[in-house]
C-alpha cells in the first residue's frame, strides 16, 4: 500500500477483498442507497472493470468510516458475496479522526460538483434537526426522510415541512418555500415544541377530513399540502377546529377540480389551487376568512400573478 500525504488527508491505493471489507463502516446518516445504481456498478465489476473515482473515508478507532463511496462499496460487497475470492483496487482518500460535523463538511466538499437531493442533505444533518428527531420518535404518524413507497402510510418530512414553512411567512404574503437543501435545513433546525404541536394538530385535522396520511392519499401532494396547511393555520384559531373540519369536508373534499389541480406542481399551480379553495370556503365562511394576497411576482418573489388577480 502506497500512501501520499496531501492537504488534510492521505491518498492510498487499497485492495479490497473479503478481509479488508470488514474495515469499512457505514455511517448511520448515509444517504439512501439507489439499487439501480448499485446494480450498474456491480455490472462494471462483473465485466472486469474498476472504479476511477476515489472512496473517501474517516479513519477512526481502527475502522474506515465511509464518507463518500457508499454505492461503490455496496456493489463491491455484492461482488465479493458472489465469489469470496474476488478483489478490486480502489483509490482511498483517507482522513484521520474527524468529528461528525467535519465528516459532513468533507462530504459536501467532495460532492460540491454533484447534485445532492434535499432528502440526502436532511439525512446527513438529521442529528442537527431536533424537530425531526422528535417526530421520528413519537409523532402520531410515521415520518420518513425519503419519499414514501406506494404502500407506506405517514408523511414525507421535506414536503410537509416546506408546506409548514409557507404558513410561517409573514401575513398576508403568499409564498411557497424556495431555496436549496442548505436553506431548508437552516429553516427547520430552529423549530421546536410549539411547531411539533402545530404539526400534530394538522395531522389530526387532515385525518378527520381526508383520511390517513399515505402515499396513495390524493390530498398529500406538495401542492395540496401548501394550500391546505396555509388555510388551516390561518383560520383555525378564529373559526375553531370543529367548524374548520366541517367546512373542509363540505367544500374541499371530493372536489374533482381541486383534486386535478393538486396533481400539478410548481408555484403557479399552488396559486391556482389556493384561489380555488378560497372561493369555495367563502361560500360557507362568508366573513372573516383569513386570505393571503397572491400579489404580483415582485411582491411575493415566488408566485407569478397579475396585479388584478389578487384575492383581497
Amino acid at each position: 500500500m502506497q500512501e501520499i500525504s496531501c492537504n488534510g488527508y492521505e491518498v492510498e491505493v487499497l485492495t479490497i477483498g473479503k478481509d479488508t471489507l470488514r474495515k469499512l463502516e457505514e455511517m448511520k446518516n448515509r444517504r439512501r442507497i439507489v439499487r439501480s445504481h448499485v446494480n450498474r456498478l456491480l455490472k462494471v465489476l462483473r465485466d472486469g472493470g474498476s472504479f476511477d473515482a476515489p472512496i473517501v473515508v474517516n479513519r477512526l478507532n481502527g475502522t474506515y468510516r465511509l464518507i463518500d463511496g457508499n454505492h461503490r462499496t455496496e456493489a463491491i460487497k455484492l461482488w465479493i458475496k458472489e465469489n469470496p475470492e474476488n478483489q478490486t483496487r480502489v483509490l482511498l482518500i483517507k482522513y484521520e479522526g474527524l468529528s461528525d460535523k467535519e465528516e459532513r463538511d468533507v462530504f459536501r466538499r467532495w460532492n460540491s460538483g454533484r447534485k445532492q437531493s434535499s432528502d440526502d442533505f436532511v439525512q446527513m444533518h438529521r442529528s442537527e434537526i431536533p424537530l425531526l428527531m422528535k417526530m421520528q420518535e413519537e409523532f402520531p404518524v410515521n415520518v420518513k426522510i425519503y419519499p414514501l413507497n406506494e404502500s407506506e402510510t405517514g408523511l414525507h418530512f421535506s414536503s410537509t415541512m416546506k408546506a409548514y414553512l409557507m404558513t410561517r411567512v409573514e401575513f398576508p404574503k403568499f409564498r411557497p418555500f424556495g431555496g436549496g437543501p442548505t436553506k431548508f435545513v437552516q429553516s427547520v433546525e430552529v423549530l421546536g415544541d410549539e411547531d411539533y404541536d402545530n404539526l400534530a394538530k394538522f395531522v389530526e385535522f387532515f385525518a378527520n377530513v381526508f383520511g390517513p396520511m399515505s402515499k396513495r392519499n390524493m390530498y398529500q401532494t406538495t401542492t395540496m399540502l401548501n394550500c391546505l396547511m396555509t388555510l388551516y393555520f390561518d383560520n383555525v384559531a378564529k373559526h375553531g377546529e370543529e367548524n374548520i373540519i366541517g367546512t373542509f369536508l363540505k367544500r374541499i373534499k371530493d372536489n374533482v377540480d381541486m383534486i386535478t389541480a393538486g396533481k400539478s406542481g410548481g408555484r403557479s399551480a399552488t396559486a391556482q389551487l389556493y384561489r380555488m379553495m378560497v372561493l369555495e370556503l367563502m361560500k360557507s365562511i362568508r366573513t372573516d376568512l383569513k386570505i393571503r394576497e397572491l400579489g404580483v411576482q415582485e411582491e411575493t418573489e415566488e408566485i407569478p400573478a397579475n396585479a388584478d388577480e389578487t384575492l383581497m
